[in-house]
């Protein structure tokens, strides 16, 4: 049976759980995991205060319950177990996960798998801007994982992503893959402007059909055709009941060659309309 975390009130004030992790509360009573401290706003509190804490502590499983859409670093520094949000998310979830699994019903906001080693974080709703991006003057983003979106994500997906895959089904913001050094992005539906620019290496998969060629004079494109590898993740993905646009074996893609400016081995597949 796993802990449950179950917010008492709704708060205007960011409260910060990253100290909650399964492996920190594992083998705790209940009493204990009560005392350890939550960072609400400027102060320090117990949990308790903030939380009505149930199950137990016998595996590395938790469920938090509520309006937890000002509730900061859920499953921060993950490193096995899994972590259930019913309902919304706030701020840095899964921040520097190193392994388990995360999994959100709702929606998350801002730096969802920010900087995430390993592990996989799938959100039923939307996600906000930088997902699975990097801090401020950080030089990498993700270096690893999954991060599968049900819905659309913001602005500044991938930014310096150094490897592991991100799936959006639905729509991306402006900006998406920028700085990108590895790893994969896919997206469904439509992408905002300047997606994969400054990218050094990686994949930018658009699944829509007459997605939208990337605008910047820096890319080329150099084929048309339907690489096996995508065959392979959209088999990967299905088999994760991840929902997909309809295609067929007769699908092409467009390949384009790029940021010429960085390294130049960079590719966007942008299928067409046929």
């Amino acid at each position: 049976m796993p802990i449950v975390f179950q917010f008492k009130n709704r708060t205007l004030v960011p409260v910060d759980v990253s100290g909650l992790t399964p492996a920190r509360c594992q083998g705790l009573a209940l009493e204990e995991i009560g005392q350890i401290p939550v960072q609400q706003g400027n102060r320090s509190v117990p949990s308790r205060e903030l939380f009505e804490i149930s199950g137990t502590s016998d595996d590395e499983r938790q469920v938090w319950r509520g309006n937890c859409g000002g509730i900061k670093s859920i499953g921060a520094e993950l490193t096995r177990g899994h972590v259930l949000v019913e309902g919304d998310a706030g701020m840095n979830l899964g921040a520097d996960m190193r392994g388990g699994e995360i999994e959100v019903t709702g929606n998350t906001s801002d730096n969802t798998g920010l900087e995430m080693r390993e592990g996989r974080i799938r959100i039923h709703g939307h996600a906000g801007n930088n997902l699975g991006g990097a801090r401020p003057g950080s030089r990498r983003g993700m270096t690893g994982g999954e991060i599968l979106v049900h819905g659309n994500a913001g602005c500044h997906t991938g930014l310096r992503q150094r490897r592991g895959l991100i799936a959006i089904a639905g729509n991306a913001g402006d900006e998406t893959g920028n700085g990108m050094i590895a790893g994969t992005i896919l997206i469904g539906g439509a992408v905002g402007a300047g997606f994969g620019s400054s990218m050094k290496r990686g994949s930018i998969l658009l699944l829509a059909p007459g997605s939208m060629a990337p605008t910047a004079t820096n890319f080329r494109r150099t084929m048309t055709g339907f690489p096996v590898f995508i065959r392979l993740l959209l088999r990967y993905l299905r088999n994760l009941n991840f929902p997909l646009p309809e295609m067929d074996a007769n699908a092409l893609f467009h390949i384009y060659r790029g940021d010429s400016l960085e390294l130049g081995l960079g590719e966007i597949l942008c299928r067409t309309q046929r």
